[in-house]
């Protein structure tokens, strides 16, 4: 799916399940759309986050301080 919304959707309207990161999930939202959250009984491997900017754009300071601010969200979810 190409966003995990798209997932969630298709997995409430079905008797399907979708595997969401657990970083994307507010437990309130899911379970008032009907949804239950719950641990894979299997080990699964982590989820590569990548950002790629142009280089013409590493010298502006609205988009390092826009990179640096999305780096140090993503490794306080980690």
């Amino acid at each position: 799916m190409p966003r995990f919304l798209d997932a969630l959707n298709i997995a409430r309207a079905s008797d399907l399940v979708a595997l969401i990161p657990r970083s994307c999930l507010c437990a309130a939202r899911v379970e008032a759309q009907g949804l239950q959250r719950f641990d894979l009984p299997v080990p699964t491997p982590e989820l590569a986050i990548s950002a790629m900017s142009h280089e013409r754009l590493d010298a502006d300071p609205g988009h390092r301080w826009l990179r640096q601010k999305l780096m140090t969200i993503c490794r306080a979810e980690t």
